[in-house]
């Protein structure tokens, strides 16, 4: 999998859509300092998932969007896509398939951010796991940007790590390890709560065990109650069958009573009513008689009114006769004058229609003259219409050419004013002060350059002298702590060494010492302490002299001789050493010629001789004082033998007092070497001291002269770039102040131009002002005219509307007049009518008045005969009232003894329905439990009793209630959380097992790491140190391990250049930190190819000798390695096989210029 294409929108500098080929395996980016170059570096590794802003030189992600800048606006969004060809099918997983491979990201400035691969859109996380394992990521070891090569060798192990790791592809198998920790720290919580649910469900279920058991009880109670009941129940039905049985006998009583009371009510009622139908008849003939008077009574009223009111309307007749002929007179009079007044309408009507045909002819006439004038004002307006057109024709054409003057007088004011501003500008710009700046900073740069060089050879000098003085310190320091602890050895050597002397010399009595002291013999040597015995015979003379080793030497014993009565415990030896030292001869083969001692020994070791082997001990001749003594400390007499082994206390004194003396001999030796190496340290680390203080000087120097060098480049480079600047400026000023120039002649002509065309429309409007000053006064003379005719016709219409008004008037007056004669006719015909009718009917109404009277005396005989009949009639009617009432009143009380006997009777029936009523509601209680009456009062017992059984159901009822609540479905509620209980057992064992096949996975994943890891480790090591003396000339380089445990161990990279022994990679310079770098990166890449390399300035820190292994190191691992890289330094890029240009032309934006050196070479060679 190889990149193809890097393309770029709205990237920081990048504001353009650009794209980059990648052709080969050998691309390099070019272009000066700050052209956006390192943007590359940073788009790809943003791309790739780089969520740090920090890291991409930035201070928020909204920092990777171009910002705008002098000539261009910012935009709103950034996108980078990667394509990658993937014919090979590299690519891992569903993506293997696919040919071409593209992964692209967007943000925009609202901090939305998408991730799209193949064009589609996914996860930041599906980006990173595409390129696990294949080293590529946004911080792997692929992509190594400017100034952080070093930062690799110096990272801390942990950090080191992670890149061998994503070589060895460990990353991915640590990713499946941190998801499955995840899944087993889930399945641990599951489990815990798991547990915890368990821990809650058994408390349930014994709670719910002891509901289940009381909700058992309740059941087996509540079905004694039950039957109980159902058996008082039945008791009950029994006791109202009963009661029904006795309440019927008692009604048929009471209803016989009441059927009794009924005969006697009915037969009262019978004799009631024929009483009554006798006082009904006689009531009839009653109101007949009263009907016949009451009607006599009203034909004697209504006789008596007839008269009073034909009287009456006798005299109203007369009234009335005179009012209509009032009324006739009037009307006829009226009509008179009416008709006179219609004569007079009728003549006013025919004079005004007269009027009106003259009017109507007048109306004619003024029209036709109206007419002409609205002829000859239409003639005018269109003469007025074209002379307005013609007009505003001119008057346009002159108000566009003063226009154009005046835009063309602006356009050369600005014109001169830009000329003027250009010229001033093109003064300014054509001084040399800038040029001779530019020369006094090359001046400047140059001495500084030479100060920096002198100054850096002496800093080399102090950094070499540096170099060597921290070796020979730490090798002084190392020395020092060896001899040190070699002294301390010594010390304690001796210190147990002269313990044991002093107990084999019998220093330690304390007795002995005290009585020494007195006399002044404490400080006097022991005779052991000046013995030198030969090789290998120190126990022949331990053992011979014995108790006389730890003798106490002094020059005469005559001085203590009177103290020794004093000692009476303790043994003394004393050996004076007033005789000379001697030493026996090379033959002898007495055991003094084994020793060396300033003092004479013979007193002690004469005729003692010495012996190599037992056997020739045993041949010598020996005599009663001599004897022989054997290297083991075999002591041989001539008639005995002596053996002494290690369990004597004067074993070894020989040897120890040997072994003090050479100890203290290098003791001394070592204390000398200390204070020698002390001195040689403290002059050491003075003079690295003052050489360090020197370093910093000079480092500071340098960093000074190299700040003043920087300012002072980028002050020339900011002069050359402003007189390359000012140089393109001038002549861009002179194009401008040229084109303005032809721009001041062109406007000179139009000028001239517009000014004639003006002239022209001006003197064409004069000569249109007589014509419209004609055409105002034709239009006043018309107007006049015009508005005489309207006032004429108008007042013609409304004399024509006055008298159309006045005849409708007149002719409307004439049609009332007419209707009110009529009217009045009628009314006076009507009255006449009237009268005739009344004085008729007056005539009519005299004759009856005398036959009324008659007949009004004869009625009132008549009323006094019938006032007789109806008063006796009223007497008999009286009596049989009397009658009725005595039978109604029997009647009553026979009724309210029957309603009595009723309500007994219903009593009674109401307590029988009662009763049947509560026997049928205990039978559907029996019912609805399907229990039969009759067959429970069969099985009852003989002496059950309701009193009994009422008890007993009282009690049952009592111990119910005792039971307190009753979950009655708790014995479900304990099947069920008992099931429940039994999925949980069966889930926790089933996640019991998922963890173990958890763990299982995991010891899998952390053995192939290990594997893996250590494999992967390896090689790159051996890669290391292969490459690193191809870099260094020489040296050698490694990793290590700082741990045993392979999953955890950091790692450590260990450097050594030709002829250096530093401790730490933190003391190499930083080219030397830049190719260790380097070698441990193709180290990976040779082990685990990434799909490419991006190497920013890597290259900078190096030497030129540097920069030629290092190129040559680049081109051999292209062969299989996708290098892209940015580079300075001419050599390098003559290894590219296609360079990229970067360029920023324009201020802020970078544009791209690729060049492909073997098409260009052919091209040449061509």
């Amino acid at each position: 999998m190889k990149l193809e294409k890097i393309k770029l929108s709205g990237f920081k500098s990048f504001v353009d859509p650009t794209t980059i080929p990648i052709s080969g395996n050998l691309t390099a980016i070019v272009g000066p300092n700050g052209c956006g170059k390192s943007n590359i570096i940073d788009a790809v590794r943003w791309v790739m998932g780089e969520s740090s802003a920090k890291h991409l030189r930035g201070g928020n992600m909204a920092d990777v969007i171009f910002n705008g800048s002098s000539g261009r606006k910012p935009v709103s969004m950034a996108s980078v896509e990667l394509v990658f060809d993937n014919s090979e099918g590299k690519a891992g997983g569903e993506y293997s398939q696919y040919a071409t491979i593209s992964i692209k990201r967007q943000v925009s400035r609202d901090g939305q951010s998408l991730f799209m691969l193949n064009g589609s859109k996914c996860r930041r996380k599906d980006i990173t796991d595409l390129f696990l394992g294949t080293g590529l990521g946004s911080r792997s070891y692929a992509i190594i940007e400017q100034g952080t090569i070093s930062r690799m060798v110096e990272a801390k192990p942990e950090d080191l790590r992670v890149h061998i790791e994503e070589a060895a592809g460990v990353s991915k198998y640590k990713e499946r390890r941190s998801e499955t920790e995840t899944r087993m720290r889930h399945t641990r919580e599951n489990l815990e709560r798991l547990n915890d649910l368990r821990d809650e469900v058994e408390k349930q279920i014994k709670n719910l065990a002891k509901q289940a058991e009381k909700a058992e009880k309740y059941t087996e109670l509540k079905k004694q109650e039950r039957q109980y009941k159902q058996e008082l129940l039945a008791m009950r039905w029994q006791n109202f069958q009963r009661s029904a049985q006795k309440l019927e006998e008692k009604l048929q009583s009471i209803a016989a009573e009441h059927n009794r009371l009924f005969v006697l009510l009915r037969d009262t009622e019978k004799a009631m009513e024929l009483k009554r139908g006798e006082q009904k008849a006689q009531q009839q003939h009653l109101d007949s008689t009263q009907a016949e008077y009451y009607a006599v009574v009203a034909d004697v009223s209504r006789l008596e009114q007839t008269i009073k009111h034909n009287q009456k309307n006798h005299e109203e007749t007369l009234l009335e006769i005179n009012r209509l002929k009032l009324q006739a007179e009037q009307a006829q009079s009226e009509c008179e004058q009416d008709r006179q007044q219609l004569e007079e309408i009728r003549q006013t009507l025919l004079e005004a229609e007269e009027t009106m045909i003259v009017a109507r002819e007048r109306e004619e006439d003024l029209l036709g003259i109206q007419q002409d004038a609205h002829l000859q004002k239409q003639q005018w307006q269109q003469q007025w219409e074209a002379f307005l057109a013609e007009n505003a024709g001119y008057r346009e054409q002159a108000e566009v050419q003063r226009t154009k003057l005046v835009q063309l007088e602006n356009q050369n004011r600005q014109l001169q004013t830009r000329l003027d501003k250009l010229n001033g500008e093109r003064g300014g710009l054509a001084d040399t002060q800038l040029q001779l700046e530019l020369e006094t900073l090359d001046s400047s740069i140059e001495l500084i350059e030479a100060e920096r060089e002198q100054l850096q050879q002496q800093l080399e000098f102090v950094l070499q002298r540096i170099a060597e003085l921290r070796p020979a310190i730490k090798q002084l320091h190392d020395s020092l702590h060896a001899n040190r602890a070699e002294l301390q050895k010594v010390n304690g050597k001796i210190s147990s060494l002269e313990l044991l002397q002093q107990h084999a010399m019998g220093k330690d009595k304390k007795e002995l010492g005290v009585w020494l002291e007195q006399v002044g013999l404490e400080q006097q040597p022991r005779l052991a302490e000046f013995l030198d015995a030969e090789e290998g015979w120190e126990t022949a003379v331990e053992t011979v002299l014995g108790s006389y080793l730890e003798a106490i030497c002094v020059d005469s014993a005559d001085s203590i001789l009177g103290e020794l009565q004093d000692l009476t415990k303790q043994s003394l030896v004393v050996f004076e050493t007033h005789g000379n030292s001697t030493g026996a001869s090379a033959d002898s083969v007495a055991l003094a010629s084994k020793l060396s001692s300033r003092w004479d020994l013979s007193s002690l070791l004469s005729g003692i001789y010495c012996a190599e082997t037992m056997q020739q001990a045993r041949q010598m001749k020996l005599l009663a004082h001599e004897s022989v003594v054997l290297a083991d400390g075999t002591w041989l007499g001539k008639d005995w033998i002596k053996i002494s082994r290690g369990s004597d206390s004067k074993a070894g004194v020989l040897h120890r007092e040997k072994e003090l003396r050479e100890l203290k001999q290098r003791q001394s030796e070592l204390q000398m070497t200390i204070a020698e190496e002390e001195e040689q340290l403290v002059n050491s680390e003075q003079e690295l001291k003052a050489a360090e203080s020197n370093r910093e000087q000079y480092q500071q120097k340098e960093k000074l002269l190299s700040a003043e060098f920087s300012a002072k480049s980028a002050e020339y480079s900011a002069q050359s770039a402003r007189f390359e600047q000012q140089k393109r400026r001038l002549e861009q000023l002179d194009h401008e102040i040229e084109e303005i120039s032809q721009h001041l002649a062109e406007n000179a002509e139009s000028i001239s131009e517009a000014e004639m065309i003006k002239q022209d429309a001006e003197q064409a409007l004069g000569d249109l002002g007589d014509k419209k000053t004609e055409l105002e006064q034709l239009n006043q003379h018309i107007q006049a005219q015009q508005q005489n005719t309207d006032a004429s016709v108008d007042e013609a219409r409304r004399h024509l509307h006055r008298l159309h008004a006045q005849i409708e008037s007149l002719k409307s007056s004439e049609v009332l007049t007419a209707k009110q004669i009529e009217r009045l006719q009628l009314q006076h015909q009507q009255s006449a009518d009237r009268i005739a009718e009344l004085e008729n009917k007056l005539h009519y109404a005299l004759a009856p008045l005398d036959d009324e009277k008659m007949q009004l005396e004869e009625l009132l005989e008549r009323k006094a005969e019938f006032e007789d009949n109806l008063q006796s009639e009223r007497q008999a009617q009286q009596a049989s009232e009397q009658t009725v009432s005595q039978l109604a009143e029997q009647y009553s009380q026979t009724q309210r003894s029957l309603e009595k006997q009723k309500e007994a009777l219903d009593q009674v029936r109401f307590e029988q329905q009662d009763s049947r009523v509560r026997q049928q509601t205990i039978a559907e209680q029996l019912t609805e439990v399907d229990a039969d009456p009759e067959a429970i009062l069969t099985n009852l017992s003989e002496g059950a009793t309701e009193a009994k059984w009422k008890n007993a159901v009282d009690e049952l009822t009592d111990q119910i209630e005792k039971l307190g609540s009753i979950n009655l479905t708790a014995i479900e509620e304990f099947k069920t959380q008992s099931e429940r209980m039994k999925f949980l057992n069966e889930q926790h064992d089933d996640l019991v097992d998922a963890l173990n096949t958890l763990d299982q996975a995991i010891s899998k994943i952390d053995k192939e790491s290990r594997q893996r890891f250590k494999e992967t480790f390896d090689k790159i090591n051996n890669g290391l140190k292969e490459k690193f003396p191809r870099l260094f000339g020489g040296g050698q380089a490694y990793l290590e391990l700082t741990e045993d445990d392979l999953l955890e161990a950091g790692v450590n990279i260990i450097a050594r250049p030709p002829g250096k022994r530093n401790s730490s990679i933190h003391l190499l310079s930083g080219g030397e930190k830049a190719l260790t770098a380097v070698a441990l990166v193709f180290s990976i890449f040779e082990l685990n190819p990434a799909p490419f390399c991006l190497l920013d300035e890597v290259d900078a820190p190096l030497d030129d000798a540097n920069v030629v292994r290092f190129s040559q190191m680049v081109e051999d691992m292209s062969a299989t390695v996708q290098f892209l890289y940015i580079s300075h330094n001419k050599v390098t890029m003559e290894i590219a096989k296609h360079l990229a240009g970067v360029t920023m032309k324009e201020p802020g934006v970078s544009r791209m210029v690729a060049v492909d050196i073997d098409e260009a070479v052919s091209m040449a060679e061509s």
